[in-house]
């Protein structure tokens, strides 16, 4: 039977908020139909240890290596040797970033069609950039052109937090993304996830948000219309901090459970000072009146509409 891995890539300082993803990934996905796997690189012996047995008794297959495979890349770059280190029994791929949550089934995804070549990826905040015109726009477009794409294909440009593929398509993909940041450095102003859409444009498949949620839409009624399943965390602060908004205690609770089921983690939950929490607090409380007005009540929303009506996921 065909099976799905979902894969995570971490380091020890995003251990204990790619453990939370991944236990919610076995939850939300039968076990006829996928696996769950959290590669880890540069853990200590006791970190080692105590992911081990987590993973052990969960239900999630554990892999620690060395950097000496990427040769000195960051840790994140293992995701493009997933090919050569997960099991035979794997014939697709769906990675997540460590900082997701998973709030509801992944049936609808998992069961997808994709081809062995393809690679499906949900369009970047930057691409709805990208289609509005200034400065910073045009700072995309030249960053976006300096990747290959044409100006058609701006809106292409796709978030690397969740992504879909059949094998052979994440090897190919990774083989020529690695050779693209190992030749045009200076084009990849986002490391990897530059050179992957450098490298994927021919099979890349446009994917719906609602599995690559980026969490400051919460601040906009987008949350209602697309119903996401996959929320996406891409900076601070984030839930395992603490309930900053515009997401409430109910997005945290799962980090405390974490740390209540195995206390030993503890330690690896990274935990604000109370300077930076009141940092924070002011600062996402500012955010949320900012990004309401700059994407919920803009022609992005629009832009992030229409993109969904494409993939028929929202009415046109």
């Amino acid at each position: 039977m065909s099976r799905v891995c979902i894969c995570y890539s971490t380091d020890q300082g995003y251990l204990y908020p790619t453990l939370t993803s991944a236990l919610q990934a076995r939850a939300q996905a039968p076990e006829t139909k996928a696996g769950v796997c959290i590669v880890a690189v540069d853990l200590d012996s006791a970190a080692q240890a105590i992911a081990a047995t987590v993973c052990e008794r969960e239900g999630i297959l554990f892999l620690p290596v060395g950097r000496e495979l990427i040769g000195g890349l960051r840790s994140y770059f293992f995701r493009l040797f997933l090919d050569e280190l997960l099991p035979a029994e794997f014939d697709r791929i769906l990675y997540l970033d460590g900082d997701t949550q998973i709030r509801a089934p992944l049936d609808e995804l998992l069961d997808t069609p994709i081809g062995p070549m393809q690679l499906m990826g949900a369009s970047d905040p930057m691409a709805f950039l990208a289609m509005e015109t200034g400065k910073e726009a045009d700072h995309l477009k030249a960053y976006m052109a300096g990747l290959g794409f044409q100006p058609e294909e701006f809106g292409r440009y796709f978030n690397s937090g969740v992504l879909f593929a059949g094998r052979p398509g994440w090897a190919a993909v990774s083989a020529t993304a690695l050779d693209f940041f190992r030749n045009r450095r200076e084009a990849c102003l986002h490391s990897d996830q530059s050179a992957l859409n450098a490298a994927s444009r021919r099979q890349h498949v446009p994917m719906s948000l609602r599995w690559n949620f980026p969490a400051f839409l919460m601040n906009t009624d987008l949350e209602r219309i697309v119903q996401p399943v996959i929320y996406h965390f891409m900076s601070n602060p984030r839930p395992w901090n603490g309930a900053f908004p515009p997401w409430s205690h109910d997005f945290v609770a799962p980090y405390d459970t974490l740390g209540r089921r195995y206390p030993q983690l503890v330690p690896y939950r990274s935990i604000f000072t109370p300077r930076q929490r009141l940092k924070y607090a002011l600062q996402q409380r500012y955010k949320k009146f900012m990004e309401l007005a700059t994407w919920g009540l803009s022609p992005r929303r629009r832009a992030i509409l229409d993109y969904e009506a494409r993939i028929a996921r929202v009415p046109a």
